[in-house]
C-alpha cells in the first residue's frame, strides 16, 4: 500500500481557486499598507507608455499586482480622469504620462524604481522672478524718465 504524501492532503482539502479572492500582495518596504503594486521595467523606470487609439490618446500602465481595482479607484480619484483594466494592463483616458508617473511616485507603490526615475517624476518647482521693489520703482519714476545717456 502507497502512503500518501503531505502535500497531496493539504491540496485535497484546499478550496478551489477559480472563485476565491486575489491573492493579498506580499507587503514590501516601497509600498507599506497597499494592496496594490506597480513593478518596474527592465531597466528600473516608471512602466508607462502613451497609445493612440480610436478615441484619443490613452496612458498604459504595465506590471500592476494585488487589488487592480483598488489601484484604478485610486488612480481615477487623483486624476480625475476615466481608467479600465483591459488585457492585463491598465488603460487611462488621455496623454497623463507625467501625472501619473508623479502620482505613483507619490504612493510609493512602484517597486525596483531606480533613484533617477524617481527624480524624473516629481515635477520641478518653477523659478519665480523676484519681485520688483516699490521703492525702486518709485525712484525710477521720480528721476524723470527721459532717454539714457549713450556711450561714447
Amino acid at each position: 500500500a502507497r502512503r500518501p504524501q503531505p502535500h497531496a492532503a493539504a491540496l485535497a482539502a484546499a478550496p478551489a481557486t477559480a472563485d476565491a479572492a486575489p491573492a493579498p500582495v506580499p507587503a514590501s518596504p516601497e509600498a507599506p499598507g497597499l494592496p496594490y503594486r506597480v513593478q518596474s521595467t527592465k531597466k528600473a523606470g516608471l512602466p508607462l507608455e502613451v497609445r493612440s487609439s480610436k478615441v484619443g490618446k490613452v496612458t498604459v500602465i504595465r506590471g500592476v499586482e494585488g487589488d487592480t481595482e483598488q489601484f484604478i479607484g485610486d488612480l481615477r480619484r487623483a486624476l480625475g480622469t476615466g481608467g479600465v483594466l483591459r488585457d492585463g494592463e491598465v488603460e487611462v483616458q488621455g496623454d497623463h504620462e507625467k501625472r501619473v508617473g508623479a502620482w505613483l511616485v507619490a504612493q510609493g507603490c512602484v517597486v525596483g524604481l531606480c533613484k533617477g526615475a524617481k527624480a524624473a517624476a516629481v515635477p520641478k518647482a518653477k523659478a519665480r522672478a523676484p519681485q520688483k521693489s516699490i521703492a525702486r520703482l518709485d525712484a525710477k519714476r521720480a528721476g524723470g524718465g527721459g532717454p539714457k545717456p549713450s556711450k561714447r
